[in-house]
């Protein structure tokens, strides 16, 4: 009689053999890919853009890095069980954390366009409860990590015994198994729910910073939407490198007015048969009968 031991269906255990490696990449290798893209990174923050071309261009350098790795990990391998240990607990998280974190402002940023700011705020809520119910399905590893124990590494971090778990909701690449433990994107997770708490942390502070208003905004939705869409299209502010839904929250905020969707009421501007900048030609003549009700004085 024989005994079959079957996994728990939470994990999956993939055994293989370790294919003989002929030349290693060493990891000041490794390390160095990932320090000079966090390098590249904060350069690229500190450009004169809008929030979503930044992170645009930190996607695209970060996927380029994430495939430099991998095609060294998969082809060349490591040189000891040490040197892999540390890769995936600590290069490999880093660099796809950046991937989640940047994916992720630009979902926020976009969503904020067209939600109110009540429904964003929810939004941003849904999005933070995602990465803590990774969490709290994986409590073991969870307390494992958090006390920087080391005993467990080649268990959890070595590729010799993969240990894929079930109860996650990562999205980062597809799973490739040459270039993954299975918890390296646990530990990614981490990295980027720390990323994004610090953003969204440092967006309230810039939003606390915003002066207080009275104004109200009297006009219609319409009007202010004209009004966005001509400042952002003259190119006046920030050289015209401004994000349309950094100027919308801006004015709601200066004048107490929730837009909406700011793209719906563009589309009612372009819809007009006649007088498409109705608004702009009420502001002009308002100036003009302004102007000569002076000049006669």
């Amino acid at each position: 009689m024989y005994l079959i031991f079957i996994p728990p269906l939470s994990k999956v255990v993939l055994h293989r053999k370790r294919k003989p490696q002929t030349k290693f990449f060493s990891m000041k290798n490794y390390s160095a890919i990932a320090t000079n893209l966090e390098t590249e990174l904060k350069k690229i923050q500190n450009d004169d853009t809008s929030v979503i071309t930044k992170a645009e261009v930190s996607l695209k350098l970060i996927k380029s890095s994430i495939a430099h790795l991998q095609n060294r990990v998969v082809k060349c391998g490591f040189k000891s069980v040490n040197d892999e240990v540390n890769f995936f607990k600590g290069i490999q998280p880093k660099v796809h954390a950046y991937l989640i974190f940047y994916s992720s402002v630009i979902d926020i940023e976009l969503k904020r366009m067209v939600y109110s700011p009540e429904n964003h705020k929810g939004y941003i809520t849904e999005k933070i409860a995602s990465f803590q119910n990774v969490f709290q399905d994986n409590l073991e590893f969870m307390r494992y990590y958090n006390s920087k124990s080391t005993h467990f590494d080649k268990h959890y971090f070595t590729r010799e015994t993969t240990v894929l778990s079930l109860n996650t909701s990562i999205s980062t690449n597809a799973f490739n198994i040459g270039f993954t433990t299975g918890y390296d994107h646990l530990v990614t997770n981490i990295l980027a729910y720390k990323l994004l708490q610090n953003h969204l942390e440092t967006e309230q502070r810039k939003e606390g910073e915003l002066i207080a208003s009275n104004l109200q905004w009297t006009g219609d939705k319409i009007s202010m939407a004209e009004l966005i869409y001509a400042l952002h299209s003259s190119e006046v502010i920030s050289n015209g490198k401004s994000d349309l839904g950094e100027l919308c929250a801006i004015f709601e905020n200066i004048f107490n007015f929730e837009m909406g969707n700011i793209y719906r009421a563009f589309t009612t501007i372009k819809r007009r048969k006649s007088d498409k900048t109705r608004f702009m030609n009420q502001l002009n003549d308002g100036l003009n009968m302004r102007i000569e009700l002076m000049d006669e004085k």
